[in-house]
């Protein structure tokens, strides 16, 4: 199972149905425990799920392209350089970061 199956996982199935493991709860407060653990975990487990940046930019080159000279954390919206800032997670928040696409387009 990857990571972003087992995220799946716990965000649908787990947290809707319950745990299979202990279906009756001795106390309302035990059920809070273990409903606030799985969202902590579930959490943890979304960032380590890459995900793409946004890109701004603010001028364009000779050609009319838009030039991009800063990328945003899909999850905290913080901004870092495009061309000093290539981060494999967010600094702010841990995010993993997918530049897939950001390579992708400059081999084109």
């Amino acid at each position: 199972m990857t990571r972003k199956e087992a995220l799946e996982y716990l965000k649908h199935r787990f947290m809707e149905t319950g745990s299979p493991l202990n279906p009756s709860w001795e106390s309302l407060e035990e059920l809070k425990r273990h409903y606030g653990a799985i969202g902590i975990a579930i959490s943890a487990l979304e960032q380590q799920v890459p995900k793409q940046p946004d890109f701004e930019g603010d001028g364009y080159d000779e050609d009319g392209e838009i030039i991009f000279d800063e990328w945003l954390c899909p999850c905290c919206r913080t901004r870092y350089e495009v061309d000093y800032d290539d981060y494999k997670f967010c600094p702010n928040c841990g995010q993993a970061i997918d530049w897939s696409e950001e390579h992708d387009t400059e081999m084109d």
